[in-house]
């Protein structure tokens, strides 16, 4: 147990010197300054969280939109398939005549 307490103030008289010496290097070393630098990379990480989160929130809505609009489109898209398909299929009975946007059919 004494010997934990002598690494515990080896520990502490080494980061004083540390902490009050002029030494960039040293100071380096300390781990207050190690702390000091993780604590205001983590703050500018969230921060940036933080942000990229607003920015998330706010493009969600219009994001869901257009992706609704887009699986219409594709369904859509697929039922046109189905109806071309089902004519082509069909037999002739007549001539079908497209003409200002607008289908006749001539018997």
């Amino acid at each position: 147990m004494t010997k934990n307490l002598q690494v515990q103030l080896r520990r502490a008289t080494d980061e004083m010197k540390a902490y009050v010496s002029s030494d960039q290097q040293e100071k380096r070393k300390a781990i207050r300054e190690q702390y000091t630098k993780n604590i205001a990379e983590q703050e500018n990480l969230g921060k940036k969280l933080r942000e990229k989160q607003k920015a998330v929130r706010e493009s969600h809505g219009p994001n869901m939109k257009q992706a609704k609009m887009w699986r219409d489109f594709e369904q859509l898209m697929e039922c046109k398939k189905q109806c071309f398909l089902k004519q082509q299929s069909q037999t002739s009975i007549g001539q079908v005549i497209q003409e200002g946007g607008e289908d006749r059919l001539i018997l």
